[in-house]
């Protein structure tokens, strides 16, 4: 399936609304994605990743197929003695999953990354219980660095995480 990676635009709000608007991937998102997902929540967002886009303290453009945006990604460096390292994130529409989508644009995301960051190391950190989210990394290139017990609590419930990474 052909998919474009771009900049985001204010009037992608109601597509976002519409893809973020799912349980299935608000379960498995850390709680930038709320839920329910209104449209002051999709300008907000967009909003802000234009202003830090323009700082260049990141990279985050729109999954786009067809025009709509269907999914976000991004490079979000870290600063002080972290700031060789970027943490990626990832969600794409459910309609568009097991299509090679989200490894394809992962890769793509991760060589921007690489040389407009600056950064040496890429890493995310999925839920364990997300083996889509793991299976993507690991195609994409990214290794398993090991998995934090009980790390979040996510709708009161503790889960597990995993590190993945890549280094330039």
């Amino acid at each position: 399936m052909e998919f474009e990676l771009r900049p985001w635009r204010i009037e992608d709000a109601p597509s976002l609304v519409k893809q973020a608007s799912n349980a299935a991937i608000a379960s498995n998102m850390k709680e930038t994605l709320p839920a329910p997902y209104t449209l002051g929540n999709a300008v907000a967002y967009i909003s802000r990743i234009l202003d830090q886009n323009a700082r260049h303290l990141q990279i985050c453009r729109a999954i786009a197929i067809n025009g709509e945006a269907v999914g976000s990604i991004g490079a979000f460096q870290k600063s002080g003695i972290y700031g060789h390292s970027a943490e990626v994130l990832l969600w794409l529409g459910q309609d568009y999953w097991n299509h090679g989508i989200g490894t394809s644009a992962l890769s793509r995301l991760c060589s921007e990354a690489f040389s407009t960051l600056g950064v040496s190391r890429l890493y995310a950190e999925p839920f364990l219980r997300s083996k889509a989210s793991c299976r993507v990394l690991e195609k994409a290139g990214f290794k398993l660095e090991g998995v934090l017990k009980s790390s979040i609590c996510k709708d009161g419930e503790l889960l597990d995480t995993c590190i993945y990474a890549q280094l330039k």
